[in-house]
């Protein structure tokens, strides 16, 4: 008999200051495939225009990987749309979210992540679990 196991993660992946760019994800794993599903939110404030940028489905997978040391790896992918021009609006353009997450290898989504949406790039910020 196989048993499913599915996890509910809810993190915050971003400096803790406020108004920092920061990625909100909430979704759900299954502990036997490894498959992640769920949405995120991208925040930042401190620059205009401020970013507030929503990110359904979002999908990825749970990599273990080293040797001897376990690692686990999250790989998260999605898309989002973004308005084309000033009002009127002449249509939309679709851009790519990615997101890598190095994390502890058992235990809470703790660690340290990256990601890029559209041409941005947020490189080494914490990772760690919304209380």
């Amino acid at each position: 008999m196989t048993t499913l196991i599915i996890n509910r993660v809810d993190i915050t992946a971003g400096e803790i200051f406020t108004g920092a760019t920061t990625l909100h994800f909430d979704g759900v794993v299954d502990e036997a495939t490894g498959k992640v599903s769920g949405h995120a939110r991208i925040t930042e404030t401190l620059k205009a225009p401020a970013v507030d940028i929503f990110i359904s489905p979002v999908s990825g997978q749970v990599h273990h990987l080293g040797f001897g040391i376990d690692k686990r790896i999250v790989c998260l992918t999605g898309h989002y749309t973004v308005p084309l021009g000033p009002p009127p609006l002449i249509g939309e353009i679709l851009e790519t979210f990615t997101a890598v997450l190095d994390l502890e290898p058992k235990g809470e989504w703790k660690g340290e992540g990256s990601f890029t949406y559209g041409s941005t790039h947020v490189d080494n910020v914490p990772v760690r679990p919304v209380a």
